[in-house]
């Protein structure tokens, strides 16, 4: 006889089927198998007292200040240790208790629970783009003569021929940028934009059915740019730098990326401080979505960008690295940018030239991590990378 522990990772369900139980068991003990945690902020200390023994008398626990459990302080943050099971009978037993902020506390338990939308990702002109079943390559295209990244500028001349080798190695997606964004860049006109984008999207789109992504966070460059075959804009600013630009996505129905930034590219970077950088990040995102529902944009046009390198100091962004999962509790596709950044320059000093290896390591932990798009220069590097990833995961 051998007992031996299982990787948390494993196929459950394959071990399952493999020891020949009811299949019609296997939704009931996946349901039991894995804890979840889930960290609440600022509970009154009688919210978090009842909520603790809800668990407790459900085989779950709520780790909250020593304080609290006294009743010595008014709120404390708390930790929620559950299984699934336990998280729908706690649940339901909320249904019962309308006090405080218990309310508050069911529905965003209830909205993790609900299943991921799996479906394709909507594109203008009835084009659809499958995000869900593995990490997607997104090959950057800079029509700027500014770039950190000096080998991704693109020329004219040289366009279509990058275009082709890009799709050759495995780009699932372009994002065409008019403007650099690298720290302490100045912004362009919009009529200097349009000029650099919308003849770039035409020529794209006349040799190639790729999707186009446009980054931009002016609201008539994204429009002009859809009409001519844009179809993702990928805003920065998440809605802040132009409030038209909720109204181009509404109205055109072109999905969205919000990406999280503090300040602006010219300043950004310029003593940027977290006390919990993950936590901001999320809160972020909680206000854009809301924002961008309650102006009419679909939640399944919502992709969501924490911003590598945007108003982050080298732990933050190692920090977001390590914990972007984290971000999938809003059930939204996630993308990642941190091909040849600074971050991988303050961990490995070395000049952006030499960060494919360090960027290769960030794509093998998103894909790892199932993030849906992940932006970067090299694609056929990266796109090995990815498929020997997926090729593991694939093992039962």
């Amino acid at each position: 006889m051998l007992i031996r522990p299982l990787s948390k990772r494993r196929n459950l369900i394959n071990e399952i089927d493999l020891i020949g139980a009811d299949k019609g068991s296997i939704p009931f003990f996946k349901e039991k198998a894995e804890i979840l945690y889930f960290k609440i902020y600022g509970i009154r200390s009688a919210e978090a007292n009842i909520l603790k023994q809800e668990l407790l008398s459900r085989g779950g626990d709520l780790v909250i200040s020593h304080q609290c459990v006294v009743c010595k302080t008014e709120k404390t943050d708390a930790l929620i240790l559950a299984t699934r099971k336990t998280l729908k009978q706690l649940i339901n037993k909320l249904t019962f208790l309308p006090y405080w902020n218990l309310p508050k506390i069911k529905k965003q338990l209830e909205d993790y629970l609900k299943e991921t939308n799996k479906d394709n990702l909507n594109l203008p002109k009835d084009r659809v783009l499958n995000i869900w079943d593995k990490p997607l390559l997104m090959g950057i295209i800079n029509l700027t003569p500014d770039s950190f990244y000096a080998k991704s500028r693109i020329k004219k001349d040289d366009l279509l021929l990058k275009v082709k080798e890009y799709i050759d190695n495995g780009a699932d997606i372009l994002d065409i940028g008019g403007e650099s964004t690298r720290p302490g860049s100045d912004s362009v006109s919009k009529e200097e934009e349009l000029e650099r984008v919308i003849p770039t999207i035409q020529v794209i789109r006349e040799n190639f059915d790729i999707p186009i992504s446009l980054d931009t966070y002016k609201a008539e460059v994204a429009r002009e740019g859809i009409k001519v075959g844009a179809d993702i804009i990928n805003d920065i600013s998440g809605f802040e730098f132009d409030e038209n630009m909720v109204d181009v996505i509404k109205e055109t129905g072109a999905p969205i990326v919000i990406m999280h930034m503090k300040g602006n590219p010219k300043n950004m970077q310029e003593n940027p401080y977290y006390d919990d950088v993950i936590k901001e990040v999320c809160s972020y995102f909680v206000g854009k979505i809301e924002y961008a529902l309650n102006n009419g944009v679909k939640r399944e046009q919502i992709i969501l960008d924490p911003g590598i390198g945007f108003g982050k100091r080298l732990e933050d962004n190692l920090t977001i690295l390590k914990y972007m999962d984290e971000f999938k509790m809003f059930n939204l596709p996630i993308l990642i940018g941190a091909s040849r950044k600074s971050v991988i320059k303050d961990v490995l000093n070395l000049p952006v030239d030499e960060r494919l290896s360090g960027t290769l390591a960030i794509t093998a932990r998103a894909a790892e991590l199932n993030t849906n798009i992940i932006r970067v220069h090299d694609i056929r590097e990266n796109r090995q990378v990815i498929d020997m990833i997926e090729a593991i995961k694939e093992v039962d």
